[in-house]
Order: C-alpha cells, then sequence, then structure tokens
C-alpha cells in the first residue's frame, strides 16, 4: 500500500507529460493548418475579383468561343486549392477527434488507477480495522481474565484470612434453671470485633425465620436495640459463656444471630438454629435450615 501510491503518482504524472507534449505538437499542427487555409482562402478571393473584373470588361465575341488560358489556368488553379483546403480540412478534423480520443483514454487510464489504488486502500484498511478489533478483543478478554483472577484470588484470601464467629459446640440445657447455654467461638484467620450476639429459646418452630430476622436487627451494632458488652475474639480463641432461659414453656430450639466486625468487612454475621435431639432429649443438634453466614448471601447474590 505505501509503494502503491508513489508508483501511481510517477504514472500519472508521465502520462500527463507526454499528453501536453503530443496536445502542444497537434496544436501547432492545427495552427500551421489555420494559416494554410487563410492563404487558400486569399488565394481564392484574389482569383475572384480577377475573374469578377474581367467579367466587367467587354468580351470580344468570335466565330469560335474558346476559353481563354488564363481563365482555365486560375479555374484549375483554384480548384487545387479547393481540393487541398479540403484535404486540410478533413486532416485536421481527424486530428481533433484523434486527440479527443487519446485525451479520453487517458483520462480513463487514470480513473482505472485511481479505482485500482482505492479499492487496495480499502482492502488494506479492512484488513488493518479486522486485525485491530482482534487485537482488542483479545486484550479486553485478558483483562477481563485478569480481572477475573484477581477477584478470586482476592476472594481467596479474604476467605482465608477473615473471622469467622459461631457456636462451638452444640448447647448444653441446664434443666434446673430451664435454660440452655451455649458459648461462641472465632474459627477464622483474623481478629472479631465488635461482637454482639443474642440466643433465645422457643418451643415451636412456626416463627423461627421471622425471630431470626428480629435478632438480627436488635443486634446491629449501629441501629440495634439489644446493648450488651462488645467482645473481641482472636483467631481460635473461645468466647464467655452466653445463655438463654425459659419461662415455663419447654425448650425445643435455640435460635440467634451474631454480629461482628473484622478487617475486611463491617458488615459480618452469623445465624445459628439448635433443635432438641429426639433420640437423645438431654442434647441439642443443628437445625437443618437457619444456618447460615454473610458469605452464603454473597454467593447466592453472585449466582442471580
Amino acid at each position: 500500500m505505501d509503494n502503491l501510491t508513489p508508483q501511481f503518482i510517477s504514472l500519472a504524472k508521465r502520462i500527463l507529460n507526454e499528453f501536453r507534449e503530443w496536445k502542444e505538437s497537434i496544436r501547432l499542427s492545427l495552427t500551421a493548418i489555420q494559416a494554410e487555409i487563410r492563404s487558400i482562402r486569399h488565394q481564392q478571393e484574389t482569383a475572384n475579383q480577377r475573374q469578377r473584373k474581367q467579367r466587367e470588361q467587354p468580351i470580344a465575341l468570335t466565330a469560335e468561343l474558346q476559353i481563354p488560358k488564363d481563365v482555365q489556368r486560375d479555374r484549375s488553379a483554384r480548384d487545387d486549392r479547393q481540393y487541398r483546403a479540403q484535404k486540410w480540412l478533413a486532416f485536421g478534423t481527424w486530428l481533433a477527434f484523434l486527440a479527443a480520443a487519446i485525451y479520453a483514454g487517458v483520462n480513463y487510464k487514470m480513473l482505472s488507477e485511481m479505482r485500482r489504488a482505492n479499492k487496495a486502500a480499502n482492502e488494506s484498511f479492512a484488513q488493518t480495522l479486522k486485525q485491530m478489533q482482534a487485537q482488542t478483543k483479545a486484550l479486553q478478554d485478558s483483562a477481563n481474565s485478569a480481572l477475573t483472577t484477581s477477584e478470586t484470588a482476592r476472594a481467596q484470601l479474604e476467605a482465608s484470612q477473615r473471622a469467622w464467629v459461631a457456636v462451638v459446640n452444640p448447647p448444653v440445657l441446664q434443666p434446673t434453671k430451664n435454660g440452655i447455654t451455649w458459648t461462641l467461638r472465632n474459627f477464622g484467620g483474623s481478629p472479631a470485633f465488635h461482637i454482639s450476639a443474642r440466643g433465645v429459646t422457643l418451643n415451636q418452630s412456626e416463627n423461627i425465620a421471622s425471630v431470626q430476622d428480629k435478632i438480627c436487627r436488635d443486634v446491629e451494632p449501629s441501629t440495634g436495640s439489644f446493648r450488651a458488652p462488645w467482645e473481641i475474639l482472636f483467631p481460635n480463641q473461645t468466647g464467655r459463656p452466653r445463655a438463654a432461659y425459659s419461662i415455663g414453656a419447654p425448650i425445643s430450639y435455640l435460635i440467634g444471630c451474631v454480629r461482628y466486625n473484622d478487617q475486611f468487612s463491617h458488615n459480618r454475621w452469623t445465624r445459628f438454629c439448635y433443635e432438641e435431639d429426639v433420640r437423645n432429649p438431654p442434647t441439642f443438634i443443628a437445625c437443618f435450615d437457619y444456618n447460615s453466614t454473610d458469605a452464603d448471601k454473597e454467593a447466592e447474590s453472585a449466582k442471580r
């Protein structure tokens, strides 16, 4: 593409120079023809004037009618001049037609070269544009892949280094006090700050979800109504025992919510639910449902 344009310009200049030289030669030839035609016309006008003068003079009639030799010579010379003038006019006409035809051919050649160069330029531009688009897509895919890898690495680092606060063992029933005790522990890799937790007892399962939602709102550090001493737990540290009591009704469930902060987030939470083991009534086991963390909610949101 870079070599095509200079070659085309050089070819066009050479053709134009040759056409200008040929055009100048034709112009000079036509000028000479015009001068010859003017000379012939002048000679013819002179002969016509001479004939008019002769016609004005009285002609002596003799018994034998003869055409004067000078008249014959003038007539013959005039006919020759007219014939030559017609020949030169015809030649000049053909030269003009030939010049127009050559000029049209040169223009057509130049137009063809320009179209070919334009087509090659368009094809080169389209190919370059396609390559640029492919490179841009590859760079975008690479950037997206790098971003996904970075996000995955960040999520893995946070999951391995964050704090995880949950009930350490199944709750222990206190029959004499009609209550139940439970303890928290930090299973994560960094300290948990501002731990606020609460558990309540229930004797039926119909309203576990609504009660658990209310507990989580109550223990929220900034807006909650439950004001208990905050607690800090370092990695693998177990907190102080906590208790929940029931007045009169038997204890079938222990449900609650824990809220805390760590170095990555100020909105960590754990919901827990334990129910009485019917096969071993004095003990409690984790409920089939109602146990979740903030990580479960984030994973569910990511799937959507």
